[in-house]
């Protein structure tokens, strides 16, 4: 075994959730310390996480540029195409990932699926996953229904946790393949009982629509903590939207709601930014009931200019925020007022 190769190996296994619950921050760390033992998969993948190839990780432009240069030298893409070409799964999927992104080769989505296809063939179901988006997008490929929804549920099959969320996704929405909710549910309900965030994050939207389930808003806030205590921010601004309702048996709770905002917003979640500036305007924030005039323009601006460059799907948020600043006033900008 090579130096570093063995902080590798354990990297892997969070960062694919095998054997292990999926983790990439600790993957990230365990392909640090790989890749400073100038093992070339540890230096690859630091670099694909720091770029954010995958989500999990913080992004890191300096981190990415250090690496991809170091993978540049010294004969380090070709230790890992060597490695593919004598049938190595991880280096072929490791290679599809860095052909898909750039990182240290030329972008060739045409290789990208080459090297997925090796992989995913030999049943890995990363590879399994990377394939079905690539053949749902039509990247290095035209686009396939059929062949997406088999790669899917490959991976999903051996309990691969992203694939299990992408499959519910396809069955809930009808996309691609005829809308099936109790299907969506088998599969959103796997992933989520292996404890991935984004489909406990799923499964709470479909018991707080009735969806598939029926409402029920007491599993849908236990479902959003759990994808939140997992730092999911969607899962922590649905939670603050279910502690601000009204609902029979439950009180409305504006301090926790806010606290889950907040979580939210610090992630840059638009609709959290802008539901703090609604609770601003209409001073439901805790303390904000003694709040000046001026004080409540400068909380809630301040929350509704971060939801609008955040990209805010509110259309209604853009135009109050153009408005606001065609106001008279401290806040006043006439021409940023007219773009929004």
């Amino acid at each position: 075994m090579l130096p570093g190769e063995s902080f590798y190996i354990e990297g892997a296994k969070y960062r694919d959730g095998n054997g292990v619950s999926l983790d990439r921050k600790i993957a990230g760390s365990l392909f640090i310390q790989s890749a400073e033992k100038h093992f070339p998969q540890g230096m690859a993948w630091i670099a694909l996480l720091s770029k954010g190839a995958i989500t999990g990780f913080t992004e890191d432009f300096d981190t990415y540029r250090k690496w991809e240069s170091e993978l540049e030298n010294n004969n380090n893409v070709n230790f890992i195409i060597e490695r593919a070409n004598n049938g190595d799964i991880d280096a072929q999927y490791t290679l599809g990932v860095m052909y898909e992104e750039g990182c240290a080769t030329p972008l060739d989505f045409k290789l990208s699926v080459h090297w997925y296809t090796k992989a995913a063939e030999c049943g890995f179901p990363p590879a399994q996953n990377n394939l079905a988006l690539m053949m749902k997008r039509g990247l290095g490929s035209t686009p396939d229904n059929e062949e997406t929804v088999k790669w899917y549920t490959k991976a999903a099959e051996q309990d691969y946790v992203i694939s299990q969320n992408n499959l519910g996704f396809l069955y809930k929405v009808g996309n691609g393949v005829e809308q099936n909710i109790p299907e969506a549910v088998r599969w959103f309900s796997r992933a989520a009982a292996l404890g991935y965030p984004s489909a406990q994050k799923n499964i709470g939207d479909l018991y707080r629509s009735g969806v598939g389930l029926g409402i029920d808003f007491d599993k849908a806030k236990d479902y959003y903590t759990l994808a939140a205590k997992q730092n999911c921010a969607y899962a922590m601004n649905s939670l603050g939207v279910i502690y601000q309702q009204e609902y029979p048996g439950w009180i409305p709770d504006n301090e926790t709601a806010f606290y889950w905002y907040q979580k939210a917003a610090a992630e840059n979640i638009a609709a959290s930014q802008y539901n703090m500036y609604l609770m601003a305007m209409n001073r439901e924030i805790p303390g904000s009931s003694e709040w000046s005039e001026e004080e409540c323009d400068f909380w809630s601006n301040n929350y509704l200019s971060k939801a609008v460059h955040h990209k805010s799907p509110s259309v209604m948020g853009m135009l109050e925020y153009g408005k606001k600043l065609m106001v008279e006033g401290p806040f006043q900008n006439i021409d940023e007022g007219v773009l929004w």
